[in-house]
């Protein structure tokens, strides 16, 4: 696979839908993957997001939402499914090559686009279709809102950005983690031996910054984002999102 042949390509794009077509289907030949159906596909499932900058705690309060779910009443019946995109992009293989080869990497950053055509196939492939089953809750480790957020330079790209993935669904519950920097920084620190030491550009103090002021800012262009302070205790936090989620299900049955 020449990965810079696919990066060079998309460098020579700019972040058009026009541009994410085209490098979606030179993603599909260069994989040889087939283009999953686009169809209008039935909403029968709910959907539970959790986005937020690096040290926010979503692993920890996913984890905790599943088997409080898991364990209650209410969702008996219910098919729980944790969804990660990075665990089902085929494409994701490729931003990754750029972002270890900063000797290829131009001023125009081509990630945001490699990353949406990889949202994209995941969405169709797989979001899409489980929704249909009106028997599935999907908690989705963080949607195309943490793409926009963690690109953008500046307020003012929210909107561009935001605009590239309309094919992504609704979700019942968007919830946004957050903390002061300096906690989330700390807990960047203590998990950074998991990844051989490794504290990535965008798990620094002044890009978690950056991406909780992003955050703030699509809120003002997307309806219903439920932001969630964690710097308390993960168990305390966990209780809130629980009575949340209990709430919304209540209301809907």
């Amino acid at each position: 696979m020449n990965f810079e042949k696919i990066i060079r390509f998309a460098q020579s794009l700019d972040n058009s839908r026009e541009s994410l077509e085209g490098i979606y289907v030179h993603l599909l030949d260069a994989f040889r993957l087939e283009r999953p159906e686009e169809h209008e596909f039935q909403r029968n499932g709910a959907l539970i997001t959790f986005d937020g900058h690096s040290g926010a705690g979503k692993d920890t309060q996913i984890v905790l939402l599943k088997k409080h779910m898991q364990e209650t009443d209410m969702y008996d019946g219910y098919r729980i499914v944790e969804l990660v995109q990075k665990r089902n992009n085929p494409f994701r293989q490729v931003p990754k090559y750029l972002w270890a080869h900063p000797e290829i990497q131009l001023e125009t950053d081509c990630s945001q686009l490699l990353l949406t055509a990889g949202r994209r196939y995941f969405v169709y492939h797989t979001v899409l279709p489980l929704l249909e089953d009106p028997e599935s809750i999907i908690i989705l480790n963080r949607s195309y809102l943490s793409h926009v957020a963690y690109h953008a330079s500046n307020m003012d790209e929210l909107p561009a950005l935001t605009a590239l993935s309309d094919f992504d669904p609704n979700p019942d519950l968007a919830f946004v983690l957050e903390c002061d920097v300096d906690t989330a920084y700390s807990r960047v620190i203590i998990r950074s031996p998991q990844k051989g030491g490794v504290v990535y550009k965008n798990e620094r103090p002044d890009y978690i910054e950056r991406v909780k002021g992003n955050f703030r800012g699509l809120a003002t262009l997307v309806n219903g984002l439920v932001f969630v302070d964690t710097s308390n205790k993960p168990e305390l936090i966990a209780q809130e999102i629980s009575q949340k989620v209990d709430t919304h299900f209540q209301k809907t049955k």
